[in-house]
């Protein structure tokens, strides 16, 4: 039986995901969610538009969620629990991400 190579996709330590929302009021963002397997955690980057489909990176917030966080959110989004509050506190800035769950059909589950 001959042993099979692993793609590069299954060796590949770091796997991304980013949704974009862009509108014409030019007031969208961009949340980008990057698993760091070395790291045991998922950096997650957010961005506000900054024109026509252009996201202003350089201004961009970025977040260390470890094991503990993802469990809060995870509840969160299987309204286990109501809301998940982060926090990340760095050398340059503090930033706080808040997940609330609503159960209300005319408005979307999330806030």
């Amino acid at each position: 039986m001959n042993a099979k190579s692993a793609s590069p996709a299954a060796t590949k330590s770091n796997a991304e995901y980013a949704i974009y929302k862009p509108n014409g009021r030019g007031n969208g963002g961009v949340i980008r969610f990057e698993f760091n397997r070395t790291k045991g955690a998922v950096f997650v980057d957010a961005a506000t538009q900054s024109g026509e489909k252009q996201f202003d990176w350089e201004q961009k917030i970025t977040m260390k969620w470890g094991l503990n966080d993802l469990g809060a959110v995870l509840a969160t989004l299987q309204g286990r629990q109501e809301q998940a509050k982060l926090f990340h506190q760095s050398e340059k800035a503090n930033s706080a991400f808040e997940l609330t769950y609503r159960n209300d059909p005319q408005k979307a589950p999330f806030s």
